[in-house]
C-alpha cells in the first residue's frame, strides 16, 4: 500500500513543478514581449518603411510608435530565411514585419501580451523568394490535378509563410 501512495505523491510533486515552470515561462515571455513592445524604432527604420510600406507615411505618431514596438516583437519571435538564392537583408525583414504588424495595430495590449497568444502564434518561419516561384510537384486541389503555376506567396495552417520579394517591393525597391 505504501508504494502506490509514494508513487502518487511523487507524480503530484512532478506535476506541480512542471506547472510552476510553465507559469514562469509564460510570465517571462510576457515580460519580454512587454519590453519589446515599448522599444522605439531605430532611426534607420524610417527611410526603409517610408520607401517600402506606403501606409507608414500616413500613420500618426502614436501609431508609428506602436508599430515599432510590434515590429521589435515580431522580428524577435519569427525566423526569416532567403530562398531560391535570395540573400535575406534587414530591409526585407523590416518590410515584412511592418506589413504584418500593421494588421495588429488595433489589438488591445492585453491580447498582444498573452504569450504566443494572438501574435501569429502558428507562424514561426517566413521564407522569401526573389521573385515568383513554382512548386516542383503537381498537387491535388478540390479533387482535381493542378499543374504547377507561379506563386507570389502562400501561407499554411500551422506552417510557414512563403513570399516573393518582388511582391513585397511593390511599394518600393530594394
Amino acid at each position: 500500500m505504501e508504494l502506490p501512495l509514494l508513487l502518487a505523491a511523487g507524480l503530484v510533486a512532478v506535476l506541480s513543478v512542471c506547472m510552476a515552470l510553465w507559469a514562469g515561462l509564460r510570465s517571462a515571455r510576457r515580460s519580454s514581449r512587454r519590453r519589446l513592445l515599448a522599444l522605439p524604432a531605430p532611426a534607420e527604420w524610417g527611410p526603409v518603411l517610408r520607401r517600402n510600406v506606403p501606409l507608414y507615411g500616413r500613420l500618426p505618431g502614436p501609431l508609428k510608435e506602436r508599430l515599432a514596438g510590434l515590429m521589435h516583437a515580431f522580428l524577435n519571435e519569427k525566423r526569416f530565411e532567403g530562398s531560391g538564392g535570395l540573400e535575406m537583408t534587414e530591409e526585407i525583414r523590416l518590410t515584412v514585419a511592418a506589413q504584418a504588424c500593421i494588421l495588429l495595430l488595433g489589438w488591445p495590449e492585453a491580447e498582444l501580451l498573452g504569450g504566443a497568444g494572438r501574435f501569429f502564434p502558428q507562424m514561426r518561419s517566413i521564407f522569401v523568394y526573389p521573385a515568383a516561384y513554382v512548386h516542383d510537384e503537381l498537387e491535388y486541389r478540390d479533387g482535381l490535378l493542378k499543374e504547377p503555376s507561379p506563386q507570389l506567396g502562400e501561407s499554411w495552417y500551422r506552417g510557414p509563410v512563403v513570399l516573393a520579394s518582388a511582391m513585397l517591393a511593390a511599394g518600393g525597391t530594394w
